[in-house]
């Protein structure tokens, strides 16, 4: 199966194809990694879509990711790691859930206009992560235990993306009612509140003007206290 040949019932994908590999001055790569950590996903650097199953590549999954490749090599900004992390299982996942939370606010509406369903892939995988969270076994009460352990700041920070993406990369109304719920618990509430300011600067800075979006990117990373470990740089 080619990329072609998936896209080949939407004029307008295929157009949206050949933009980017005009940008890329190459074709770009469908690839299977069976260790994938989701259903589909994009190597920007070196323009590969990679995906886990093949019945994974649909029309909308790939036109999804042409749209990260394109916002790349257009230039739009990203969040690098400034160092190490030590293996923090937290602050590896910020910066890519921070960058997509930012360019599908950009780029979901023309997805939309299109015909295509953007959001029914972010509400499946915000729906996976609510139920991990469940098993994180969090204390109901607004009262310490000695077997509760306090959210460290990383923690904190993820936490907090996901409750934004409720807002930003979901449609529904019983997932969005889910998130609040859930973040409602003492334990959770610092991450809720930090998610609706996250959910305010990426509604205000996520636009065309990549100026503005990096603003939008440095404000998230102080907000969410990871300005030593994290900045913003221009896509290659």
């Amino acid at each position: 199966m080619t990329l072609r040949a998936i896209l080949q019932n939407s004029s307008w994908a295929l157009s949206l194809l050949e933009e980017v590999e005009c940008l890329y001055g190459t074709q770009i790569r469908l690839e299977h990694d069976q260790k994938l950590q989701g259903e589909i996903g994009v190597d920007l650097s070196k323009a590969i879509i990679y995906y886990k199953l093949q019945n994974t590549l649909t029309e909308d999954g790939c036109v999804h990711e042409l749209f990260h490749l394109k916002l790349s090599k257009l230039g739009c900004p990203e969040i690098l790691l400034k160092r190490d992390i030590e293996g923090n299982k937290w602050r590896i996942e910020i910066p890519h859930f921070l960058d997509d939370i930012f360019e599908h606010y950009l780029f979901f509406p023309e997805l939309i206009q299109q015909g295509y369903s953007p959001y029914t892939r972010e509400e499946y995988g915000l729906s996976n992560q609510l139920d991990l969270i469940l098993k994180m076994n969090i204390p109901q009460s607004g009262h310490s235990t000695r077997n509760s352990f306090d959210r460290s700041e990383p923690e904190i920070a993820f936490l907090s993306i996901v409750y934004a993406r409720a807002f930003l990369e979901c449609q529904s109304k019983e997932l969005q009612d889910r998130c609040i719920s859930l973040f409602s618990t003492h334990y959770l509430s610092k991450a809720k509140q930090l998610g609706e300011e996250l959910v305010s600067i990426v509604k205000t800075h996520a636009v065309a003007d990549f100026i503005k979006f990096k603003m939008g990117l440095d404000k998230s990373i102080q907000l969410l206290s990871q300005s030593d470990y994290m900045k913003t740089n221009v896509a290659a």
